[in-house]
Order: C-alpha cells, then structure tokens, then sequence
C-alpha cells in the first residue's frame, strides 16, 4: 500500500554576514575533502557554493497551502519527444530495469511536488529497495544536495534519479518495497512515500520465466521467507533423510491456476563431465563434455502456499544428489515441473546454480 509522510526537522536559517564568512571557508574546506575523497560527494555537489541571498516563504508566487498537496514518486523512464514527462507510480507499477553504459542495472525514478516553498532550491535525496519476500535489500541511495530542477503550474520536479540495483541480479522479477524521500537541504520538513513496485528487466521479446527458484529456511511455510536465487546461485549439499546427501530449494511461480492447492513435482539436477577423464583441455583442443544426472525425484506431493496477489510457493524441495566423483564447485542445472493435483496443465523451469561442497 502507498504510503506518503512529512517529518519535522530544523528549518533553514538565513546566515548573517559573519556566518556567512564562515560557511563560506567552511565550503572550501569542505571542497577540499571531497576533492580528496569522491565517494563522499560528487563533483557536482562539491562545486556548488551554497545560496547566501535570504529567501522569505511569505514572497513566494504560489503558496503550497492553496492547492492540494502533492508528493509523488515515478519514472521519466520512458519520456519520448512531445510525450509525458514524468509518469506517476501506484502500487504494482512494473519498473523496468535498464543496462547502464557502464554495466550496471538501474532504475530511473523522479519526483513531482508542491510541498515546498520557492525557497527551498536544493534536496536531499534518501531511496531504498526492499524484497517483499525475504527483506533483501535490492538498493539504495543517498544523495545530497540535488536541484529542484524545473517548475510547471506550481510543481516542482526532481529528475533523472538512477537507484543501481545488485549485479546478481536477486531483483530480477521481484517485488519490492520503494521508499524515497526529500529533505530540503539545511533543514525543514522531509517528505516520504513508500510503494509496493514489480520489478524487471527489459527483455529483448523474451518473457519472465515461468517458476522463479529460491531458497527458505528449514520448515518455512511462509512467502516472507522465500528468497529467490541470485545470478549466479550457489546450492550447498546438505543431509536429508536415509542418509542422502542433497540441495533443498524452493520455487515461486504466477503460472499455476488460482484454484490449485497440491502440486506433484519432478525436479532433475545435473552435471558437465568429461567423456574421456584423461583428457586434458589446451588453448587449441577442448575436452568433449556430456551432461549427467546426478539426482531425481518424480511424484513427490507438495502443498501450494498463496500470497493474496494469487502468487504461488512451493517449499522444501528435497533433491537428492549422488556427489562421488564430483569436484567441487561444479556447474549444474536445475530443472523442475510442478503438475496440478487433480490435473491441469504443468509449469516447467530451469536455473544454473554452482554446487557447493558440503560443510565438514
């Protein structure tokens, strides 16, 4: 559910001449540190010299009081020439994620809003992202000191906010938690909205895959607890019962029907070995490779746990493995279909994981 709120904090003072020469040196120093330490701050914020002209609320052309309040999240994502320039967020918006020229995912968000007076030129920025599953932290971001960039029929806007999300790409088909707020830089009211967003990539005409593999605690029967595969995936073999050795996964998936509550499931694991065990790859000849199974289960009953959105759980997915002559940590590829008790059609999907040693 979208949430918005303000918070109180010291409003901005004008400086008299004396603090002015000291806020002044104080910003060169300041300039100094950052310029030895750009993690800190960027560039652009260390160049800036703060306002010193004193801005007085009551001559601002339009008061924020006589209109309706607005703070809202979104995108300008999407903008084309002659088209909207920014395009508001609610509860289930799909936020795409776009491929960075530098090789990192993101999203771009912006912000619409008449909660602050003329006054207030510059913000600070605070977002995060959270899995609603599992909590995972999928990205956050806090930055300083960013402009109120442009102004149309009394609303202000920040632009052109870029929230990196994680290279295992855990966010992948997820969804999530937004929360982002402004404060206006040297104190006032912050303002916050939280929203509940879907995550994705943009995908060249291919779709989101069918079943969405994950892990959960021991006995989890709870969507909070499933926590999807990050990219690439590491399973540790564990012991499950009559003295196996094994993975245990979980799996989500929006494919099955709402009205299914049981699934029969088939699940394979398998491994790249090579055909001839002497032979030694060079730069020129490679070694010829076969896939071999090295786990089954087929049949195996397992309840479906639901979200409200209709979204489907499937936990402690028991695997056996048979790990002699393996070295670890090996490739493997996951496959798994879950049929409908009582019939109905299956759901079918694969993952890659890297297969871990179990622990001594």
């Amino acid at each position: 559910m979208a949430t918005t709120r303000g918070h109180s904090y010291p409003t901005q003072v004008a400086p008299t001449a004396s603090s002015l020469r000291l806020r002044k040196n104080g910003r060169r120093f300041v300039t100094t540190v950052a310029l030895l330490s750009t993690a800190a701050l960027s560039c652009s914020e260390a160049s800036v010299e703060p306002d010193t002209a004193v801005c007085d609320p009551a001559q601002c052309p339009i008061s924020r009081s006589a209109v309706a309040p607005l703070f809202q999240v979104g995108t300008d994502a999407d903008r084309v020439p002659g088209g909207e320039p920014f395009v508001p967020a609610t509860d289930g918006t799909e936020l795409k994620a776009i491929l960075g020229g530098q090789g990192a995912w993101m999203i771009e968000l912006a912000v619409a809003t008449n909660r602050f007076d003329c006054c207030v030129k510059r913000v600070n920025i605070r977002v995060s992202l959270t899995s609603s599953d599992c909590g995972r932290t999928l990205g956050a971001l806090n930055l300083r000191r960013r402009p109120l960039s442009w102004e149309y029929a009394g609303i202000r806007y920040v632009p052109n906010v870029q929230l990196v999300l994680g290279a295992d790409r855990a966010w992948e088909d997820e969804k999530a938690v937004l929360t982002l707020s402004l404060e206006p830089y040297g104190g006032g009211e912050t303002f916050e909205q939280s929203l509940t967003v879907a995550l994705a990539r943009k995908r060249d005409g291919d779709s989101a895959p069918p079943i969405r593999f994950g892990t959960s605690a021991h006995g989890e029967a709870s969507p909070d607890g499933f926590c999807s595969f990050t990219f690439p995936a590491e399973l540790t073999l564990s012991h499950l019962e009559a003295e196996q050795v094994g993975v245990v996964f979980a799996a989500r998936t929006q494919s099955l029907s709402t009205d299914v509550t049981e699934v029969y499931i088939d699940a394979s694991l398998e491994t790249a070995a090579q055909v001839d065990p002497k032979c030694e790859p060079t730069d020129t000849e490679q070694c010829l490779m076969v896939d071999v199974e090295r786990g089954r289960i087929a049949v195996r009953r397992h309840p479906v746990v639901r979200r409200e959105d209709g979204t489907a759980y499937v936990f402690g997915i028991p695997l056996p493995v048979a790990s002699h002559r393996l070295q670890f940590p090996a490739a493997a590829t996951v496959t798994l279909s879950l049929k409908p008790v009582g019939g109905g059609p299956p759901v079918h999907g694969t993952a890659f994981a890297t297969l871990l040693a179990p622990a001594p």
